[in-house]
């Protein structure tokens, strides 16, 4: 999902929310006679126009509208797609063309910067994003611990990465930061 998505899901979230809100306190409010002025709610004079001609036309508008906002809604929430084989440039083979295993590349990526001491877990996908594939590794060091080697462990594995596959592939780091200290103190 992209940040767009997130903040419009969010966004949606809170809207839905204020509207459930209000419906609770109208419901409180009709059940306790205060709505309306203490009278019965009037429901004639909205409900006229069902009978109109134009009514079943609104509806399925209304509905069709609502039909293509919930496929774009859930289209923005598919999974990035996987990145198998990556085609490798090299100018001096003429035969063929390299490629590479994306997943494998990226779990040694992990799996070295999980032996890093202030590592306390790393993990890394092969993904396409904004059409291009990218490896992301992902580290997740203690909060009491050195940040800095982590980010430089974290650089060292990514120019590594960068270099065996070329400048076609792009390679994101991410270091998190937790609070709970699952190791002992850093030498």
């Amino acid at each position: 999902m992209t940040r767009a998505t997130v903040l419009l899901d969010r966004i949606a979230v809170f809207v839905l929310g204020l509207l459930l809100v209000a419906a609770g306190v109208a419901a409180v409010m009709w059940w306790q006679g205060r709505l309306a002025g203490g009278g019965p709610v009037q429901l004639a004079a909205p409900l006229k126009d069902v009978d109109a001609s134009w009514w079943p036309w609104a509806c399925g508008g209304v509905g069709a509208t609502l039909v293509i906002v919930g496929l774009w809604w859930l289209s923005g929430h598919r999974r990035t797609p996987r990145v198998r084989v990556l085609r490798l440039p090299d100018e001096a083979r003429t035969d063929g063309a390299l490629s590479a295993d994306a997943a494998s590349v990226a779990s040694a990526a992990a799996d070295v910067l999980a032996q890093h001491p202030v590592v306390l877990k790393a993990s890394a996908r092969a993904s396409v994003e904004n059409s291009a594939p990218t490896i992301t590794v992902t580290a997740t060091v203690a909060a009491r611990r050195a940040l800095e080697p982590a980010v430089r462990a974290a650089d060292d594995i990514a120019a590594t990465v960068a270099h065996m596959l070329g400048e076609t592939v792009a390679v994101r780091t991410r270091v998190r930061v937790t609070a709970r200290d699952r190791r002992g103190p850093v030498a």
